[in-house]
């Protein structure tokens, strides 16, 4: 199956793969967008590539509605979500699936690990946050908010690192950043709570 990151829009609009192409000119990535029509907003795969190298990722968009890939995809993480920590982020998460129209399906092939690989999925995950809105789920991880703050729990349980983390307060996110193997964040955070020792930071 690989590894996938999805960003979720509520957008019913899409874009056309040269819009992305020109992004990455923008942002000097030097990636390659591919695609059967360069110009067509209704597109359903594209590919990035290294120039005359290996893929980075391929991307299926699935548009929300009865029998579609997105439907089912929405479907299963609503249910997982179900019992997903902490309770407020994830019963978050579940109201904003409601709106979803589009499902961007990334996923992450060996160019990515090349230099550049990288910098252009979090382009493209920029690219359409940015333009259409959305939320960002990542397996082996969980999702993050409109903001990029993670807000539901779904990592290995050897996972390490500083975290941009949120949590409801009063229906307000809340953010702060954790380290992500120290026991005491963990269970704090899984509990809604910002873990004793976080700095609070400022979300505009």
């Amino acid at each position: 199956m690989g590894y996938y990151m999805r960003v979720l829009t509520p957008s019913e609009t899409c874009f056309k793969p040269t819009q992305v192409q020109e992004y990455f000119r923008t942002c000097k990535i030097k990636a390659v967008v591919e695609a059967d029509d360069m110009q067509d907003a209704g597109w359903e795969n594209i590919v990035f590539r290294h120039p005359k190298g290996s893929e980075i990722a391929a991307v299926e968009r699935s548009h929300v509605e009865s029998g579609s890939i997105g439907s089912e995809e929405i479907a299963e993480f609503d249910q997982a979500l179900a019992e997903a920590l902490p309770t407020s982020g994830a019963d978050w998460v579940r109201q904003y699936l409601k709106r979803v129209k589009n499902v961007y399906a990334i996923q992450v092939l060996s160019g990515s690990e090349k230099p550049g690989g990288w910098k252009s999925i979090r382009a493209f995950l920029e690219y359409v946050k940015d333009n259409h809105g959305g939320i960002v789920q990542a397996d082996g991880e969980g999702f993050s908010n409109e903001g990029g703050w993670h807000v539901v729990w779904d990592f290995s349980d050897d996972v390490e690192g500083d975290w941009g983390m949120a949590v409801l307060k009063n229906g307000k996110w809340v953010c702060f950043r954790m380290e992500l193997g120290d026991r005491q964040h963990r269970k704090a955070f899984k509990a809604g709570n910002v873990p004793a020792g976080c700095q609070i930071v400022e979300n505009d």
